[in-house]
């Protein structure tokens, strides 16, 4: 099995749009591996419970922290590399809205407002340090089960082969 990032595409319900999300490629999450490990720890180490019920809520607003801690142990100036972070998730994440004539794919300024848009990087955020903390013989199970634990699911499929093989779309368009 082909475990390059780019093969395990999360797709994730959002009311009745999907959000379709490619993970970060190795070279991004080398880059930012510091801030993704203790936003993870930082997540779970009030346990389980608290890190499957809160960790999709809270996930950017630990990975801002973690980050800006991180900047200052290293006595560097700035976020940290969060910005950077979370611009290349939203980069790699495309809004499908559904319309009479099925899936319009739109980017995620167009399909989610301000609000939105935090709920679904927080989830996104929160996935990613699943993913990229996993080994990798175990990298799709986690993205599989974090995927479930976000209603969502991993496909191996590009965007338009997702578009193309999906179910048509259920329920009038917003």
């Amino acid at each position: 099995m082909d475990l390059d990032p780019k093969n395990l595409n999360l797709v994730i319900p959002f009311g009745n749009k999907r959000i379709f999300h490619t993970p970060i490629s190795a070279d991004v999450f080398e880059l930012n591996y510091r801030i993704l490990s203790a936003t993870k720890a930082a997540i779970f180490q009030r346990g389980i419970a608290y890190a499957i019920d809160a960790g999709p809520i809270i996930a950017t607003l630990r990975l801002r922290d973690e980050a800006a801690k991180d900047a200052k142990e290293r006595l560097e100036e700035g976020d940290g590399g969060a910005q950077a972070l979370l611009a290349e998730i939203k980069r790699l994440t495309t809004v499908l809205m559904p319309t009479e004539a099925g899936w319009e794919t739109v980017p995620v300024d167009k399909g989610l407002d301000k609000d939105e848009w935090k709920e679904v990087e927080a989830a996104l955020v929160f996935f990613t340090s699943f993913f990229w903390m996993a080994r990798r013989s175990q990298r799709r199970m986690i993205a599989d089960g974090a995927a479930s634990g976000l209603g969502g699911e991993i496909t191996s499929e590009p965007l338009s082969q997702w578009i193309a093989s999906s179910p048509p779309v259920s329920g009038p368009p917003t």
